[in-house]
């Protein structure tokens, strides 16, 4: 079931319109900048957009100007986790990683997850309950279980549906931000 969801969702999300992309994903960041979560919080963990996910290049060099501490996750396939490092330039500090995603240099500041604050946590579907389906990795698992950090989850709106397959091991996101709503999930 995951995977037809995945399949069918992932081919809605590579045919939006780039004007389409842009527009929606500059309406989750005004939304994001404008919650307290985003607000208080001193290091946020981001993603690099991939597959026409939400395009969040702008809320990270806003961030930065911001004076938010921005860290990206790096993918360690050897234990089949995240490490996660800092960034303070998002021209300079990035090189392609694994699965061709621009992740940090090893040479940035390497942060412990208790360091963080928020996390935007990428997706492919997500229910209104703070479930997600991911791409099958299994990776931000791993993360999200093992941290406190407040977990928002960026989407467009047809990524978001009443309900979605879940596992006892799966986390919650506590909030997902679409272009057109704020869904409180109660992750916690």
């Amino acid at each position: 079931m995951k995977t037809l969801i995945r399949t069918e969702l992932l081919k809605k999300r590579n045919n939006l319109s780039e004007s389409n992309k842009l527009n929606f994903s500059d309406k989750i960041k005004k939304t994001l900048f404008d919650l307290s979560e985003y607000k208080k919080a001193k290091t946020i963990l981001c993603y690099m957009p991939v597959n026409n996910e939400v395009d969040i290049i702008s809320l990270i060099k806003d961030s930065l100007k911001n004076k938010k501490r921005v860290a990206l996750p790096r993918v360690n396939k050897k234990e089949h986790s995240i490490e996660v490092f800092e960034i303070k330039n998002i021209d300079n500090d990035l090189e392609i990683g694994c699965y061709n995603i621009l992740e940090p240099k090893f040479e940035n500041k390497r942060l412990n997850y208790s360091d963080i604050d928020l996390i935007l946590v990428p997706g492919v579907a997500f229910d209104c309950h703070g479930f997600r389906i991911g791409y099958g990795k299994g990776y931000y698992d791993g993360l999200l279980k093992n941290t406190n950090a407040t977990k928002i989850a960026l989407a467009y709106e047809f990524q978001v549906h009443d309900t979605l397959p879940s596992e006892s091991h799966d986390v919650c996101v506590d909030k997902i931000i679409t272009e057109n709503r704020v869904i409180e999930c109660g992750g916690k």
